[in-house]
């Protein structure tokens, strides 16, 4: 099935924001009594162990210590992630930018496993150039709102189609990029899929991690 056709039928359309919306977990941190979101995680359930996978440099200024979850995709409170081991990349350099966090605590693999979707090693994919699209879902923090009145975050999930760069971008080209696994997308149309949202203007601050 290719992404044009999604527009043509609403109830597939439906089905695979639905998908989205369950593999794409918001990170939310507390600071000052606030919750907000610090970046965004995708699931894996590899082996029977559970991970959330996210951009390393995120540890930089929110340990996972401080990390929080909501329960549903779309209303639920919030939860700690419990017992978990950290695993960050060495110091070197030359480490990608990734980090996965194991879940441990059967309580929050619990909420997890029924309200969300653990993604496995079938989903795991390197750039395919013949694609006519490639999608990329996250939650800014800038959209993010904390209400006092009701202690609730309301988060808007970003669903972006875009497109392959089959060229280098020349700026990075000092950045030390590694083969086989760096690879530059455009937007193709700067609009949010899941609301029809035009959104060329909106800095997407916080959309690190974000699932591709």
């Amino acid at each position: 099935m290719s992404y044009d056709s999604m527009g043509d039928n609403e109830a597939e359309k439906r089905a695979i924001h639905d998908f989205f919306i369950h593999v794409t977990l918001p990170i939310l941190i507390e600071e000052g009594g606030q919750f907000g979101i610090a970046a965004t995680g995708t699931l894996f359930k590899i082996a029977g162990r559970h991970f959330i996978i996210t951009a390393a440099h995120t540890y930089d200024d929110f340990h996972p210590d401080r990390w929080h979850f909501p329960s549903h995709p779309r209303k639920g409170k919030i939860h700690t992630l419990g017992l978990a081991e950290y695993i960050h990349p060495s110091s070197n350099k030359d480490s990608l930018d990734i980090a996965a966090v194991e879940l441990k605590d059967p309580e929050s693999v619990a909420i997890l496993e029924e309200n969300w979707r653990f993604l496995t090693l079938d989903n795991v994919w390197l750039p395919d150039y013949s694609a006519d699209a490639v999608i990329v879902a996250g939650y800014p923090s800038v959209r993010a709102r904390f209400d006092e009145t009701d202690s609730n975050l309301y988060a808007k999930i970003f669903i972006v189609r875009q497109k392959l760069r089959t060229e280098t971008p020349e700026a990075t080209l000092h950045d030390g990029l590694t083969k086989g696994v760096d690879f530059f997308i455009d937007y193709q149309d700067a609009v949010n899929e899941y609301t029809g949202e035009e959104i060329s203007k909106v800095s997407v601050r916080g959309l690190s991690g974000c699932s591709v």
